[in-house]
């Protein structure tokens, strides 16, 4: 699935945020989001992105994709959806995948989906021909209040990267 078949999703994606934020137009959040993922689909064209719902439905499949968070270790030590693997950006992406096949599904995800899509970037010219971004990554994600496992089990707290980032977060989700 090409980029070109992921945008009516992005334009339903654009077109929740809006209404859901009623008549009286957008938060800055809401339009600094807007404008982050326009950004990131513009420097990552090549990459297929998908959006929440999409991620749902593919964690559920009977053949779930395999999920890599490409965030720095501690990050991931603070919560990580369940069932991926820590392949932090800059590290060996296509050894850490070992013998997996070239057309198995991937599912990359970070904070925000930023350095995933680098990470799909560098999967994609391996030749790795399924590997999908999750736009909008673990801080979607957990704004939308979907589990999280941490190190004791279920959380709902998140690393915020920075505090630039972090903002994206709803602030009781950010983990201290």
């Amino acid at each position: 699935m090409g980029p070109a078949s992921s945008r009516p999703n992005h334009r339903s994606a654009v077109l929740a945020l809006l209404l859901g934020a009623g008549c009286g137009g957008t938060s800055a959040a809401e339009t600094r989001w807007l404008s982050l993922m326009a950004e990131i689909r513009s420097k990552y064209p090549e990459v297929p992105h998908r959006n929440t719902e999409q991620v749902r439905t593919a964690l559920a499949a009977a053949e779930p994709p395999i999920v890599l968070d490409t965030r720095r270790a501690d990050e991931f030590a603070v919560s990580h959806l369940a069932g991926a693997r820590n392949v932090p950006s800059g590290s060996d992406l296509v050894a850490a995948l070992g013998t997996t096949p070239k057309d198995r599904r991937i599912l990359v995800y970070c904070s925000v989906g930023y350095r995933s899509a680098a990470a799909a970037r560098v999967l994609r010219a391996a030749g790795f021909t399924a590997v999908e971004n999750y736009l909008g990554s673990i801080f979607a994600w957990a704004n939308d209040g979907l589990p999280l496992i941490g190190p004791d089990g279920p959380t709902r707290q998140v690393h915020p990267y920075d505090s630039h980032w972090g903002e994206l977060l709803r602030p009781e989700l950010r983990a201290r």
